[in-house]
């Protein structure tokens, strides 16, 4: 084994480190919540190297999968569709009481339907 292949790091080392530094959060947490020990963990830390092992997993990588599916469009969804009114449908529902026009309007618009 050379010096330069000692160096060099690649996604398993890193798994590994992650792993380790996930495991020994545990313990610390562990340790801390049933005896009181130690310092509790730093759980942004925790969320630090789960998330990091994650992203570098060397099996079953979930995110790895996530991104090829939304680069070829499958995690695209159509939304909530929203029933077009024509105008026929739309001066039906105006009030024939002779109520002022934003009256009216309100009456017929519904805000939360509204595409923005």
């Amino acid at each position: 084994m050379s010096t330069q292949s000692i160096l060099l790091k690649d996604k398993a080392h890193y798994a590994k480190e992650f792993e380790k530094q996930i495991l020994w959060n545990a313990d610390r947490y562990y340790m801390h919540r049933f005896y009181k020990l130690g310092e509790d963990m730093n759980f942004n830390e925790a969320m630090y190297y789960s998330k990091m092992g994650s992203f570098i997993c060397t099996k079953n990588c979930e995110l790895i999968d996530w991104i090829k599916n939304k680069l070829e469009g499958k995690l695209e969804s159509c939304g909530k569709k929203t029933k077009e009114k024509s105008i026929y449908d739309l001066i039906k529902m105006i009030p024939q009481n002779g109520g002022s026009t934003t009256d009216n309007f309100n009456s017929i618009m519904h805000w939360e339907d509204a595409v923005w």
